[in-house]
């Protein structure tokens, strides 16, 4: 069973984090797994504990967004979809 993470762990992971540590440093030392520290960083969850310092969370979650849309574009390149007919003029 998945137990849920206080706020005040929450508000150690991000102020870890706004700290310098790495995720998975914030992760041991909270004693959480690194996933989850991500998931956060990425404001996916505990969107609603504040961060220490609103400009490293805000640098965090945008930067998660544009790697989402790059996979994103990735995943349609590999996958084969069909990109815009190019226009050949005969000559």
């Amino acid at each position: 069973m998945v137990r849920r993470m206080s706020e005040l762990e929450v508000h150690q992971v991000k102020r870890f984090i706004c700290e310098g540590f790495s995720q998975v440093q914030a992760a041991r030392v909270v004693g959480v797994s690194a996933a989850h520290v991500s998931r956060i960083c990425a404001g996916d969850v505990h969107r609603d504990v504040p961060w220490p310092n609103p400009a490293v969370g805000e640098k965090l979650m945008r930067g998660m967004a544009l790697r989402g849309e790059q996979d994103q574009v990735q995943a349609q390149l590999v996958s084969g979809v069909a990109q815009a007919p190019q226009v050949v003029q005969a000559t």
